[in-house]
């Protein structure tokens, strides 16, 4: 089997982190990893904690393109 080589195109896209949340667009959540309890906490962007994080996300991204 031969291996393809990854060119830059198709390499994968690090995903934006906030509050120590990975934000995923995509799927419509923040996720945090706690490595010490191995727990994954998952916070969709329809939560009340999930409408606020984002809020907090899109007032930074505005505040440091000021």
């Amino acid at each position: 089997m031969k291996i393809k080589e990854i060119s830059p195109e198709n390499r994968p896209k690090k995903l934006p982190e906030f509050k120590g949340y990975t934000i995923d667009f995509r799927l419509g959540q923040f996720r945090k990893v706690d490595i010490k309890n191995q727990t994954i906490e998952f916070i969709d962007f329809s939560s009340q904690k999930g409408r606020i994080l984002l809020t907090d996300y899109y007032e930074k991204l505005s505040s440091s393109n000021s």
